[in-house]
């Protein structure tokens, strides 16, 4: 054991020794000043690359809207109730800026929740309402609402067995690809807002699970916050203007997993002007926190 007494002071030292040991001392303290990047002169000048001024604004910069619509042959009144609320959804969608204060761009497709068909999943109204050359209307502008009322009378010939997850994943996947007729209407990794909506007076009868869509929708997108679904059905079994609807299961399970980018409005209001208004509410929230986790 090393008493008090037995430590040597600096007085004791050699001058050679205490002159070593300060050098030592001098380097050491250098050293770790360069491994820590501090300059001599306390300069505090980041030189990484980050740059708090050039932050990524945050807000969706475009959006591009999906419309899923039974045809099957109770649908008539709803397709003609949505067509003549759509300019109210469109005016709303008209006042959107985007983080540069500009008016939001946007695209509205329609196709339906007919899968047993070759053409399932593909966008209508191409030719018959004379769309272009792409197979969806683009706004702001003045045609956008005289052009969806021609896309949302699909007519009530489609399958009675509606199939609209089959419908969503063809619309955005096999269809989707490159030189088939939707490719290019998802701008992936453009600050674009998916959303997909889906109405019917069915609850989807395919084999496809709620779980499945929203994987597929959180893998194409990139995020959660990235995507809108917005369902208009049966919260149960119920009756109105529009006839008869049953309970969408498997729909309002597809809401519940995507939780705030979600919204389900009733089918049996007899009006949809209130689930676009609530649906559009959605849409401008999850846009405002485009990508957010």
């Amino acid at each position: 054991m090393i008493n008090s007494t037995d430590t040597p002071t600096i007085s004791s030292m050699p001058m050679t020794l205490l002159i070593a040991i300060l050098s030592i001392a001098m380097l050491s303290c250098g050293d770790d000043r360069d491994e820590r990047g501090i300059d001599d002169d306390d300069d505090d000048t980041d030189t990484g690359d980050y740059d708090a001024g050039e932050e990524e604004e945050e807000g969706c910069i475009s959006m591009d809207i999906i419309f899923v619509i039974d045809n099957s042959g109770s649908m008539h009144e709803e397709q003609t109730n949505l067509a003549n609320n759509f300019p109210m959804f469109i005016e709303v969608l008209d006042q959107y800026t985007n983080p540069s204060g500009e008016h939001m761009d946007y695209r509205v497709a329609v196709t339906t929740t007919d899968a047993d068909i070759a053409t399932s999943g593909e966008f209508v109204g191409q030719a018959a309402c004379g769309l272009g050359s792409h197979p969806w209307v683009d706004g702001p502008a003045d045609d956008v609402v005289t052009k969806f009322a021609c896309m949302a009378e699909v007519g009530t010939n489609g399958s009675g067995q509606e199939k609209p997850f089959v419908t969503v994943q063809e619309a955005l996947g096999t269809k989707a690809e490159s030189g088939q007729i939707n490719n290019g209407f998802y701008r992936e990794n453009q600050a674009s807002l998916l959303v997909v909506v889906i109405i019917t007076d069915e609850d989807d009868r395919s084999e496809v699970q709620a779980v499945e869509v929203k994987d597929f929708l959180t893998e194409l997108t990139g995020g959660q916050n990235r995507y809108v679904v917005v369902g208009i059905a049966g919260p149960q079994m119920c009756s109105s203007a529009f006839g008869d609807a049953e309970e969408a299961i498997k729909i309002k399970e597809l809401i519940d997993l995507v939780e705030d980018n979600g919204f389900f409005g009733d089918i049996c209001e007899g009006d949809l002007s209130g689930s676009l208004a609530d649906a559009l509410e959605v849409m401008q929230a999850t846009c405002d926190d485009f990508g957010m986790e």
